[in-house]
């Protein structure tokens, strides 16, 4: 609810997502993306653990209504980088903008941090993500393998959490591989 309200209510706001690998993070920051383009809010998502991403692509940022910055701590502790944030942080309040941020840990945790970007992101509401259950990834993939047209039974789904690790990015990816290997052979 919070993060529908992100994307719908035009007041400033920040919200800071965190939790441990395979969480869900990037997929929450997926669907929030997803969510302001269906309300034709103007929003810009970054993986900031992408390479070669440099600290000048926060410039001109506050355009945005939404702004979607994934996997914080990938950049958080490079003096270029937080000096860059709190600039940008400061610039999108005044704008009114809405930010949702995700790292693999809370805010209060940074320590090789610029201090004054440290409180800006202890001024957001803070969540933390837990690791699905076993069911929860079950379903989760089915639910990914039904939007391939593809069944996957519950037996399948618990095989596939026996043999391979745990995290969803990873369980996805396989999920992948076994769509595009069934689409091959037909």
């Amino acid at each position: 609810r919070i993060l529908k309200t992100l994307v719908t209510s035009p007041e400033s706001q920040s919200v800071f997502v965190w939790g441990q690998n395979g969480s869900g993070r990037s997929h929450l920051c997926q669907a929030v993306y997803q969510l302001a383009d269906d309300e034709n809010v103007k929003a810009a998502y970054l993986a900031l653990s992408e390479k070669g991403i440099e600290p000048q692509v926060l410039n001109q940022l506050e355009q945005f209504s939404i702004v979607i910055l994934d996997d914080l701590d990938a950049v958080v502790g490079d003096p270029e980088w937080d000096e860059g944030l709190f600039h940008f942080y400061n610039r999108l309040k005044e704008a009114a903008g809405r930010l949702l941020m995700t790292s693999t840990k809370a805010p209060a945790s940074y320590e090789e941090v610029l201090p004054d970007l440290k409180s800006r992101l202890a001024w957001d509401l803070v969540y933390q993500l837990e690791e699905l259950a076993d069911a929860d990834k079950i379903q989760a993939l089915q639910s990914r393998a039904k939007e391939r047209g593809l069944k996957l039974s519950l037996e399948t789904g618990q095989y596939l959490l026996n043999r391979l690790p745990r995290d969803t990015h990873q369980l996805f990816a396989i999920l992948d591989q076994l769509d595009h290997q069934s689409m091959a052979q037909k």
